[in-house]
């Protein structure tokens, strides 16, 4: 299905926050993982750590490649483990 939103669950934030490893050692999103996705039809993404690019990393390669594709990200997600048995949900989020 074309336009779907992927959200990544990788249990970071439970595992780290509000320790300083929430905010310095994120599950980054590559490049090539984004290109997959966007390739596969998915429109929108979103990531539980406070960046989809290596935080020490200040060239923002993912980001750079979700303008050029025009397509977007979710940064900063919480308790996404509570969708996971969910067959279906709503959800609203403002840039």
């Amino acid at each position: 299905m074309n336009g779907h939103i992927v959200l990544l669950c990788t249990g970071f934030h439970k595992r780290t926050y509000p320790t300083l490893d929430s905010v310095w050692k994120n599950p980054q999103l590559t490049v090539e993982a984004t290109q997959w996705m966007y390739d596969r039809g998915s429109r929108m993404h979103g990531v539980e750590g406070p960046s989809t690019d290596r935080p020490s990393d200040n060239v923002f390669a993912q980001h750079r490649l979700c303008r050029k594709l025009g397509i977007s990200h979710w940064e900063w997600l919480v308790n996404l483990e509570e969708l996971l048995a969910k067959a279906s949900f709503s959800s609203s989020a403002c840039p």
